[in-house]
């Protein structure tokens, strides 16, 4: 099989109809020109010039392997611009997928900024409402609360994003009817409710950081729920149907609590510093769009809470 530097000896030689000019043009002896086209007529079984003390002339051959050889570097010299420019501005589809709720909090509200910085990038927002195999479910980005997902997947590589006080939230028509607990055991067997996400199984629990009130390892509080949804918890905690889960570095978790539409509940017991993780799979080249991407919300969604640069 010929090689490109052949080809391109090759029209150098045809162009100049000389062996010591193209050698100066491509910046070689003309002993290396010389072998690339001995080699490339070698392979080819065909003379390509006619050589004489005064000129160098094609042959017939010559002259129809020429058209072939210049219209397979001009693909190539396209093919090398493709892939630069691929690296200079990071395109292709970029598949992001994580539950319905962190999506529309964390992703939809910078889609028009990303897309404006990388308008080559196409983004394809796959919202899930239940914890998928990424095998079966396939995904450039998956965005995961806790180490949960990195642990079932242990082959996915994970980066934390920013860390996150999460807690309980209800709001103030909510308190006034059914009190405000001061100590999760106030929750067990009351009539407080919860908000759950709907595809959670069991699917009637609020996380709480008090391992006591179930004896368990999990530390969770079973409550009736009123309403089980994938979406809208934070539009029903403001209704008063029931206590809410949720990070208080969300946007519009922020803006409800500056608002006075709800407020933090049973602070002692949340969660302090969780990690929102990214999660990639492992490739053995960097690809431009996913490092877009990282960089991108890193940067956005880093502010939010408190930073972690440095990937685990």
């Amino acid at each position: 099989m010929f090689k490109i530097d052949w080809l391109q000896s090759f029209v150098r030689v045809a162009d100049t109809r000389s062996f010591s000019e193209a050698a100066r043009r491509s910046g070689l002896t003309a002993m290396a020109i010389s072998k690339h086209i001995a080699r490339l007529e070698s392979e080819l079984g065909e003379p390509l010039f006619e050589r004489s003390t005064r000129v160098v002339r094609l042959t017939e051959f010559g002259g129809l392997f020429l058209e072939r050889a210049e219209h397979l570097l001009r693909e190539q010299a396209a093919l090398a611009d493709w892939v630069h420019s691929r690296h200079e501005e990071p395109s292709g589809v970029l598949k992001v997928m994580g539950m319905e709720s962190a999506l529309l909090a964390l992703v939809v509200p910078h889609v028009s900024a990303f897309h404006e910085r990388y308008p080559r990038i196409e983004l394809h927002i796959d919202s899930v409402n239940e914890l998928v195999d990424p095998v079966t479910r396939p995904f450039d980005i998956a965005w995961g609360v806790g180490r949960y997902l990195g642990d079932l997947h242990p082959g996915l590589v994970r980066r934390r994003l920013m860390t996150t006080d999460y807690g309980v939230f209800a709001s103030p028509d909510y308190l006034q009817r059914y009190g405000v607990p001061n100590h999760p055991g106030e929750l067990v067997d009351s009539h407080h409710r919860v908000l759950p996400q709907l595809h959670d199984e069991p699917n009637n629990f609020l996380i709480i950081n008090d391992t006591g009130i179930t004896g368990g390892d999990f530390p969770v509080c079973y409550l009736d729920a009123p309403v089980k949804t994938s979406a809208g918890h934070l539009e029903l905690c403001i209704q008063g149907m029931g206590l809410m889960n949720a990070s208080s570095d969300l946007p519009d978790v922020r803006r409800a609590v500056a608002a006075g539409r709800i407020v933090p509940v049973l602070e002692e017991y949340w969660f302090r510093s969780m990690d929102i993780y990214i999660y990639t799979h492992q490739v053995r080249q960097r690809q431009p769009k996913v490092d877009a991407f990282l960089a991108f919300f890193q940067e956005r969604i880093g502010v939010l809470g408190q930073p972690a640069v440095e990937p685990d």
